[in-house]
């Protein structure tokens, strides 16, 4: 049985570090994801404004309507604007987590590179005790027979 690796707890450490950086990356994808659909439905319904003060522009004008979309789109161009900081903040803290994660697995990979020389050594260990303790052996059972050899000769 190979012994524990000593650092096995600061591995450990490293590896939930690891996990716990990729749910939040998980929840950041998931609230751009969110934030997108949200730019794309008031890019839509701004769409739809424009189009409906387009249609109150051309014969009988009605500049309360008029004036009431118009604010409405100025609104809605408002919100678009803040998302979309919103969206850039959030991409930015993205690229950072990723580069975090990056960073987390190479520190993983070092201790996991560590714990696979230390069991190498272990192994090695185990074969030399094993190749002594087979010379040992076969020199015991060599003296054996040679005594015997010997006592059956006289």
């Amino acid at each position: 049985m190979p012994p524990k690796f000593s650092l096995q707890s600061i591995l450990d450490y490293h590896h939930s570090r690891v996990e716990i950086l990729e749910v939040e990356l998980g929840t950041m994808l998931h609230n751009r994801h969110d934030i997108m659909d949200l730019l794309m439905d008031l890019m839509t319904e701004q769409e739809r404004l424009i189009g409906n003060l387009k249609e109150l522009q051309s014969g009988e004008l009605d500049l309360n309507s008029i004036g009431l979309i118009r604010s409405n789109i100025h609104h809605l161009q408002g919100n678009i604007e803040k998302q979309q900081k919103t969206l850039k903040a959030l991409e930015q803290a993205i690229e950072k987590k990723q580069l975090e994660i990056v960073q987390a697995r190479q520190d993983e990979a070092i201790f996991d590179k560590l714990k696979e020389k230390e069991f190498i050594r272990f192994q090695n260990k185990m074969n030399e005790q094993e190749k002594i303790l087979m010379d040992d052996i076969y020199t015991s059972k060599a003296r054996k027979k040679a005594k015997e050899e010997m006592e059956n000769k006289s």
